[in-house]
């Protein structure tokens, strides 16, 4: 299309024209018959006048600057020469001025923040505990500081969870979503890679997988694989040291990484015979410590892995386990190198170990929230019923 086009409802009104084809994103809301034309010299100067008067042409943009380019760029060329460079280094996170307007609406104005993280720790947190409490509280969200980019997109995927689509035909309309999208597309343009913009990946993807918005849910799991692989996550995570806050972000790294397991294994459902993107778990990874010790920052005194689980297993410990039985399941539908007179042997295994699993979760998880036990329990049935499929 040429450049000095414009539409002639937008033009009358002086709204900025998006031109895109066949019609532009205005006509489309007012529903008006599109009909582009040449502008003349004044009517292309009254477009850019109106464009420049624009809040979007005055918003905060993360385009990186060429210091930050290159640290971006020598991350992933020359990750020993990256690692080299950042010791001894301040982090250098942008603050609220880059936050744009759309973002600072939807989840920064008021009392807003506070009502999206009460809403989501009495919710989506129950099932999926990954973000910290206190980090968020203290570090991340602390009124005496100013806002940061990566908190920012990551309360916007928080309040994405917990807004409601009632009245909405469309999910993938819903202006949190809108928003979250853009914002996570200027936040990789910039080269910014914290766990918190995982962690507002990963939200993200739950939001579209749980909606059905495909391939954007696909897309979106193995992104969050990208970016826990750049942040160095994996099964040989680190343990922590012995101050309370390295165990603190440690526990919350490996919860992360487990959740991106987590949420590839169960999105496979649909697909159990597709190659898996997440590495398999070895018996020797160490499970998530207890709910209630990670909630109270109180150090375990030991660590517990797949091969030698704990008594009483957390309720996120337990999601896990259920996951690692239902990739298990998967193996065992896929591999065509398990012998016919093996697999009734090994598919009765699976069977009593998923049986033990949804029984324990029954008896320890009375009084709890329902939610939370059918989210565990589900996913014990699914590998049960699959397992089963002739």
């Amino acid at each position: 299309m040429n450049v000095n086009a414009y539409d002639r409802f937008c033009s009358r009104r002086k709204i900025r024209c998006s031109r895109d084809l066949p019609e532009c994103s205005t006509c489309k809301v007012h529903k008006q018959t599109c009909s582009y034309t040449k502008s003349t010299a004044s009517d292309s100067n009254a477009l850019r006048a109106v464009s420049s008067s624009s809040p979007a042409a005055h918003e905060p943009n993360l385009v990186p600057d060429h210091d930050e380019k290159a640290l971006a760029t020598i991350r992933f060329l020359d990750h020993e020469l990256f690692l080299r460079s950042l010791r001894g280094a301040t982090p250098s996170l942008r603050v609220a001025v880059c936050v744009p307007g759309y973002v600072k609406q939807l989840v920064l104005e008021g009392s807003l923040s506070q009502r999206i993280m009460t809403s989501y720790y009495q919710s989506v947190h129950q099932w999926l505990p990954i973000v910290s409490k206190k980090k968020v509280y203290e570090r991340l969200l602390n009124p005496l500081l100013p806002a940061r980019v990566d908190s920012a997109f990551l309360l916007l995927c928080m309040s994405l969870l917990t807004s409601s689509c009632t009245g909405i035909q469309d999910p993938d309309v819903l202006p949190e979503y809108c928003a979250a999208i853009k914002y996570c597309t200027e936040i990789q343009r910039s080269g910014l890679i914290t766990p918190e913009v995982l962690q507002g990946c990963i939200l993200l993807s739950v939001y579209e997988w749980g909606h059905a918005i495909y391939p954007a849910a696909d897309l979106s799991i193995s992104m969050c694989l990208r970016y826990a692989l750049s942040l160095e996550m994996g099964w040989e995570v680190a343990r922590g040291g012995g101050a309370k806050s390295m165990w603190a972000d440690g526990e919350e790294e490996r919860r992360t990484w487990w959740a991106v397991y987590i949420l590839e294994r169960i999105a496979g459902l649909g697909r159990p015979r597709q190659i898996m993107l997440v590495p398999e778990a070895e018996m020797s990874a160490i499970l998530p410590c207890h709910d209630n010790d990670w909630e109270d920052q109180k150090t375990p005194e030991a660590y517990y892995t797949l091969s030698s689980p704990p008594e009483s297993l957390g309720r996120y410990a337990s999601t896990v386990q259920a996951c690692y039985l239902l990739s298990c399941v998967y193996r065992h539908t896929s591999d065509t190198s398990i012998s016919v007179s093996s697999r009734p042997s090994e598919l009765d295994q699976l069977d009593k170990t998923l049986s033990a699993l949804i029984q324990y979760s029954a008896e320890t998880q009375t009084g709890g929230i329902y939610s939370i036990l059918c989210y565990q329990t589900a996913v014990s049935f699914w590998s049960v019923s699959l397992a089963r499929v002739p």
